[in-house]
């Protein structure tokens, strides 16, 4: 697999169902929605999508975890 090494630990982690905060999904969700502030209004399907799904994700009590636990959610979604 070609892959960077963050993304090779990130992955490794997923595997083994560590989502102790690296980087929260928290901070991510308060990025997504900066990015999407600075648009001003534009339309970015991606952005919207991500902060929706993320937002779902804080609410229901996984916002302290890693960001990587979204992949939990989408799991579930499917």
């Amino acid at each position: 697999m070609l892959a960077s090494p963050y993304v090779m630990g990130k992955l490794g982690r997923i595997a083994r169902g560590d989502y102790s905060p690296e980087f929260s999904l928290n901070l991510a969700l308060k990025d997504v929605n900066l990015a999407l502030d600075a648009l001003n209004g534009s339309p970015h399907p991606v952005f919207r999508t991500l902060a929706h799904d993320w937002w779902d994700a804080t609410t229901s009590g996984l916002g302290g975890e890693d960001l990587t636990v979204i992949t939990r959610t989408l799991a579930a979604q499917s």
